[in-house]
């Protein structure tokens, strides 16, 4: 690089970068659907086709067969663009993947230019096209909505701070901000950080010499706005989901923790990890669940290595707002963009997944890099500048190689649901996931015994989750093996009584096998619980036609 001119330099970095991104992306090309996307886009019939596309804004992201509630309509109608294109091959969906990820990277260039010299800026946007811990946005299809999201933030970031540098944040540009923000929302939740980003950039990479008072004047139309808008997509989503403002139906795991419990097992469990994904990202999951990832007891010893990693990032950001705010900003942007799916403000769908930490690990790398120029100085101060240039080439070199290779293969673990499964069992044998979403596999290839281990394998790990005890019963009921059926929908209603769906169901089995008191007293809980109601009360007829029916053959026997 230091052999170039400026201006070919600032050519020949984004192509780089842009290769890199390719080369460690262009693998998923041969992907089909795999796991979540199966449901949300090959089997959701909503998705299939563009009349009346306008109706998606009404509709949750999952498909309602799911227990599931998210609302990202602009994903869905994307979706549904890109089967109409391809005619549900799902090759067009992995194109767009790998075209998002390739701009993404360059986003991130651009970002990270604006923050640093430029040859820390290429290391932190080559880091971050290589990173293994992107695959599963990029390998799977549904991971498009973290891309998108991720590009219009960098994108919006970006703008923000080349405008405010040139003190022109006039109203047409203020209105492509917030354009920008509104359209994220409906895309993917973790929009919502947007003003936080800018407030960031704002604090740390804007040298203006105006006061406080006078910076927060001229931007409050921008904020005021966004506010609004904010609003707006409040009160769109309630209209839609009106059960509640969270992202999703907690894990398990969060859903048996109090607020001090879970913040436990985010320090104990969960920040470990984020260091080990972030920093060597050797292992690599579809899913981070128990017993693999275990949840913490309490507050004990285990919490102190999170705590002092979260303090320590913390206090490294405040000691360097002036003497490394390209450090501090990398600092805030994780940490703000981490927030929405860190399970510390509101409990998530998930305990851990790799894609959600795509947006923050550009901030990551922004702050990892903002060493680079330190280094230099200190090796220059030494005399040692152009041996420690040379043996950070070829370190930087050897890491993009091994980050690159590692990247396009992971990308096959996201062929198919097999494929994703197959390696869970081999990575993570105690994740539950593992066995249930093997066993499912298993199923729809009419291997019903091994089907049957695998889910009961499962349930054992982690009898908390309903899905495997759920999925085992309906498979026993519509095989005509109620008995087996009735044990498992049991245990399901005990640790959630209000499944609707689940007690119906209990109720079918319990006629079958001859247990009418029991199915007429579940009916009338079901009818006490409000779910359903007219189905439990066809179920709460048959049950009492079936006890008049039993007892007029009891007296007519006894007769």
């Amino acid at each position: 690089m230091t052999g170039s001119s400026p201006a070919r330099h600032r050519l020949l970095v984004p192509a780089g970068v842009a290769a890199l991104a390719l080369a460690s992306s262009i693998t998923s090309l041969g992907n089909r659907f795999a796991y979540d996307d199966r449901p949300i886009v090959e089997m959701n019939a909503s998705v299939h086709s563009l009349v009346q596309w306008w109706h998606l804004f009404g509709e949750s992201y999952w498909p309602p067969s799911t227990t599931s509630a998210l609302y990202r309509p602009l994903a869905i109608l994307l979706f549904a663009v890109q089967w109409a294109i391809g005619h549900g091959s799902p090759v067009v969906f992995h194109v767009v993947n790998v075209a998002l990820y390739v701009a993404l990277c360059l986003a991130v260039l651009r970002l990270a230019r604006l923050a640093l010299p430029e040859v820390a800026a290429a290391i932190a946007a080559a880091l971050f096209a290589v990173h293994p811990v992107h695959v599963e946005a990029v390998g799977n299809v549904v991971g498009q909505g973290e891309l998108w999201t991720a590009l219009a933030l960098c994108l919006a970031t970006s703008a923000y701070v080349v405008w405010r540098r040139q003190c022109t944040l006039t109203a047409p540009r203020s209105t492509v901000l917030l354009g920008v923000f509104f359209l994220a929302m409906f895309m993917k939740e973790n929009a919502v950080v947007l003003p936080a980003l800018l407030l960031a950039a704002e604090m740390l990479l804007i040298g203006d010499a105006l006061s406080w008072r006078q910076r927060l004047s001229g931007i409050r139309p921008l904020l005021l706005g966004m506010t609004a808008l904010f609003m707006a997509y409040l009160v769109a989503r309630l209209g839609v989901l009106p059960e509640g403002l969270a992202t999703d139906v907690p894990h398990p795991v969060w859903m048996a923790l109090d607020l001090s419990h879970r913040l436990a097992t985010v320090l104990a469990i969960i920040v470990p990890e984020w260091v080990r994904l972030l920093v060597w990202p050797a292992r690599l999951l579809a899913d981070y669940s128990p017993r693999d990832l275990p949840e913490a007891g309490g507050w004990s010893t285990a919490v102190l290595p999170g705590l002092a990693v979260v303090t320590g990032t913390l206090a490294i950001a405040v000691v360097g707002w002036r003497r490394a705010p390209a450090a501090s900003f990398g600092i805030l942007f994780f940490v703000i963009a981490l927030s929405p799916v860190s399970n510390v403000l509101v409990p998530t769908g998930v305990m851990l997944a790799e894609r959600t930490l795509l947006v923050p690990s550009a901030g990551f790398l922004i702050a990892v890099a903002s060493l680079v120029p330190w280094m230099l100085g200190v090796a220059e101060r030494a005399g040692r500048a152009r041996h420690v240039q040379r043996a950070g080439g070829v370190a930087l070199g050897l890491l993009l190689v091994a980050g690159a290779v590692q990247s396009a293969n992971r990308q096959r673990t996201w062929r198919s649901s097999a494929d994703v499964f197959i390696d869970m069992m081999a990575d993570a044998p105690l994740n539950f996931r593992s066995h249930w979403g093997w066993g499912t596999v298993l199923m729809d290839r009419h291997l019903f015994a091994a089907g049957e281990r695998e889910w009961r394998i499962a349930i054992d790990l982690y009898p908390a989750h309903l899905g495997p005890a759920a999925e085992l019963g309906n498979a026993y009921r519509t095989n005509g093996l109620c008995g087996a059926a009735v044990p498992l929908y049991r245990q399901v209603l005990d640790i959630a009584p209000d499944r609707a769906d689940i007690r119906a169901d209990y109720v079918t089995c319990l006629l079958k096998t001859g247990r009418v008191e029991m199915a007429r007293d579940e009916s009338a809980r079901g009818i006490a619980r409000g779910g359903s109601t007219p189905a439990f009360r066809v179920l709460l007829a048959a049950s009492f036609r079936r006890l008049v029916k039993e007892r007029s053959a009891a007296l007519k026997a006894g007769g």
